[in-house]
């Protein structure tokens, strides 16, 4: 991803991260910065994963 992910919403539509049961939200949370509604916003930038071996 060329632009970054910033915020939770962000990478979880990105990734699919976060989408099912929810309990790595809070990882991604604290990856983003954001923590108990106090954000400090990082760019976490998401690699390209290759399927082949």
């Amino acid at each position: 991803m060329s632009e970054g992910a910033c915020s939770v919403s962000q990478v979880m539509e990105c990734t699919g991260a976060g989408t099912r049961c929810g309990s790595c939200r809070s990882t991604i949370a604290e990856l983003v910065g954001e923590r108990d509604g106090a954000s400090t916003p990082r760019r976490l930038v998401m690699a390209p994963v290759s399927s082949a071996a």
